[in-house]
């Protein structure tokens, strides 16, 4: 294992690393990434909307859902345009299918931290909007929904929820177990190692369901099956 490889991989919004590719010019820079984590994981950068083409600056967008209860179409288009049926500025294919493409390739990572609020990157906190113009509760960002539907399982996060204690303890719990997985076991996958694993998780395991620990013991007491 490389020494970069002995650190967990996260992904993150390139904003939140201090660089200027916002669509006003401007960053995001986290500090709690910057000056508390970064010295104990290896940062990837990634800037959907500029790396699928937009300029900095650029345009604002949002995400507006021009279908209906049953087919929605969620699109991201420019803040200004008055007809989102004809828009000026759609790049809602393009964010997205970016977003498959990275899942695809970014397939050594153990995390990913998002810019919250944005429409490419958000993951909880992105406003969706109607037709009429009326915000309608909030979505998930079209690149965010397009890794997503590559990476199911990688833990992620927004920048801002990682002020709390409680999430942001939760999100680099699964980090390293991730990492531990992914570098100890999915490598050089045998019933040793699974059953090392298990027994290597067993308190974080029963913290968070005494049943499900055991759900699994009995599933490794059988591995032939």
């Amino acid at each position: 294992m490389t020494y970069k490889e002995e650190r967990p991989q996260i992904a993150i919004s390139a904003c939140l690393m201090g660089q200027k590719v916002r669509f006003d010019g401007s960053h995001k820079r986290s500090s709690f990434c910057q000056n508390d984590l970064k010295p104990h994981v290896y940062f990837h950068p990634v800037c959907p909307e500029v790396e699928i083409g937009m300029p900095v600056p650029r345009p604002a967008i949002h995400l507006v859902d021009i279908g209906n209860k049953d087919e929605p179409n969620l699109r991201a288009i420019g803040t200004k345009d008055k007809d989102p049926m004809n828009p000026s500025i759609d790049v809602s294919e393009d964010l997205f299918q970016y977003g498959v493409e990275k899942g695809q390739q970014m397939n050594d990572l153990d995390g990913y931290i998002f810019m919250q609020k944005s429409p490419s990157c958000g993951v909880y906190s992105t406003k969706r909007f109607l037709a009429n113009g009326h915000s309608d509760g909030m979505i998930s960002g079209l690149y965010v929904q397009g890794f997503r539907s590559v990476q199911p399982l990688l833990p992620v996060e927004e920048a801002g929820r990682l002020n709390d204690a409680g999430l942001r303890d939760n999100f680099l719990i699964r980090v390293y177990a991730w990492h531990n997985w992914r570098t100890q076991v999915q490598s050089n996958l045998d019933k040793k190692q699974l059953i090392q694993f298990h027994a290597r998780h067993k308190y974080l395991l029963m913290a968070h369901s005494v049943e499900g620990y055991r759900q699994l013991g009995r599933l490794l007491s059988n591995l032939k099956k």
